[in-house]
């Protein structure tokens, strides 16, 4: 598998949770919490989110809860704690069943060991979504978040990346997700890109910088310039995944 990251080197270049989104547009909804631990806590969190997340195997969470530490970005040192896969029903069933028991023993158990929580639901774009055969291959992740432009048609300048990709059937994964609830600044896109380690992700995609010549030619620049356009300002990291964290190790 080669690499997602050369699309978004491509287009950074040109001025661009994670667990893999459910395939039908009713179970497209993410449920994402980004924790910072406290200073001083050490390893001491990580041993109280392992045991957390035992305990919710142990008391039948209908949720899947994958954990993701982040390694570069401005959210470095932080984890990202996310559930896909549901549809906006689903949050009023959890609210009423197992949510706020779950919610109860995070306080008690690690709630101490935790400076602060940002809390978001995302809403992935199965249009927009090309997944690896085998998502259990993934191990490192680069999430980057657009802060769109009023009156920009972002789909439609992205789409002429995505298009490339797909047309040449180039093995390159992502999947793209507006934030629904929960970012700061307005209108917002998230896409993650999937890799099975660091070198894949520094690995250059020159088939798939040669198939956007090929497809745009003297035009390119003006596709890029025209996807720069959409956004005011982008924020990139990297996560890796955190099997041995996750409920059921992902």
């Amino acid at each position: 598998m080669r690499k997602m990251g050369s699309l978004a080197v491509a287009i950074a270049a040109f001025g661009l949770l994670l667990c893999a989104p459910d395939a039908q547009a009713q179970n497209n909804v993410a449920d994402v919490w980004i924790v910072t631990p406290a200073a001083d806590v050490g390893q001491g969190f990580e041993a109280a989110l392992r045991d957390h997340m035992q305990w919710r195997t142990e008391a039948g969470d209908p949720w899947q809860w994958n954990v993701y530490s982040v390694e570069t970005g401005s959210r470095v040192g932080t984890y990202a704690i996310r559930s896909s896969g549901h549809s906006w029903a689903d949050f009023d069933a959890y609210d009423a069943g197992f949510g706020p028991e779950g919610g109860m023993r995070v306080a008690a158990s690690f709630g101490p060991m935790i400076e602060s929580v940002e809390h978001q639901i995302v809403v992935a774009d199965t249009a927009r979504t090309r997944m690896p055969a085998d998502f259990s291959e993934i191990n490192i992740i680069q999430v980057v978040t657009w802060n769109l432009r009023p009156g920009q048609d972002f789909n439609a300048a992205v789409d002429h990346y995505l298009e490339v990709i797909e047309e040449n059937d180039l093995p390159m994964y992502y999947t793209f997700e507006s934030v629904a609830s929960g970012m700061e600044g307005g209108p917002s896109v998230m896409a993650a890109f999937f890799y099975r380690n660091w070198a894949e992700m520094g690995d250059p995609n020159e088939a798939f910088n040669e198939a956007l010549e090929a497809r745009y030619g003297d035009e390119l620049q003006e596709v890029a310039q025209q996807f720069a356009a959409t956004y005011r300002s982008m924020d990139t990291w990297v996560v890796r995944a955190r099997r041995d964290l996750s409920m059921g190790g992902m």
